[in-house]
C-alpha cells in the first residue's frame, strides 16, 4: 500500500500498479545507493512500504516514522510477514521532530510519502480524462 506515484520502466507493455510501485521503490533505494551497512530512515513512512522494501531487498537497517498508530501497526505487521526481524526493520509512531538519536544515527534519509502528500494537499490538481 503506497500513497505515492509509480514509475513506468517498460512503456511497451502494461505494468500492474504493484509493478509500478515496486519500480519506484527500487528507483528510490538505488538513488540512495542503499547498502547492507546503511541505517536508513524514512520520515513520514505511511504504511511502511519503502521501509519493508529497503530492508528486504537491500539488506539495510530500516526505520520509518509516522504519526498514525494504525499505519505503525500495519507496517510492523507487514515487516514481520516479510520475514524481517524487528531488529532489522521497524515503524515507530512519533513526530519526525522527536526521532531518537543524533548526528550520525542514520546514514540515509528519505521523506517520499510525506513530501508528496504535502505537495498534493497544497496544490490545485487538474485531472484530464
Amino acid at each position: 500500500m503506497v500513497y505515492t506515484s509509480g514509475v513506468i520502466l517498460d512503456p511497451t507493455r502494461t505494468e500492474s500498479l504493484e509493478e509500478l510501485q515496486d519500480n519506484k521503490l527500487a528507483l528510490v533505494c538505488n538513488k540512495l545507493d542503499l547498502q547492507p551497512s546503511d541505517r536508513f530512515l524514512d520520515i513520514g513512512c505511511g504504511w511502511g512500504t519503502l521501509v519493508t522494501f529497503a530492508a528486504k531487498n537491500f539488506g539495510c537497517d530500516a526505520t520509518g516514522v509516522t504519526l498514525s498508530r494504525h499505519q505503525t501497526a500495519f507496517g510492523n505487521k507487514r515487516i514481520a510477514e516479510n520475514g524481517l526481524d524487528q531488529g532489522k526493520a521497524r515503524i515507530l509512531c512519533m513526530d519526525y521532530r522527536e526521532i531518537p538519536g543524533g548526528p550520525g544515527s542514520f546514514t540515509k534519509i528519505s521523506a517520499i510519502e510525506m513530501a508528496e502528500v504535502r505537495l498534493l494537499c497544497s496544490s490545485t490538481i487538474t485531472l484530464v480524462y
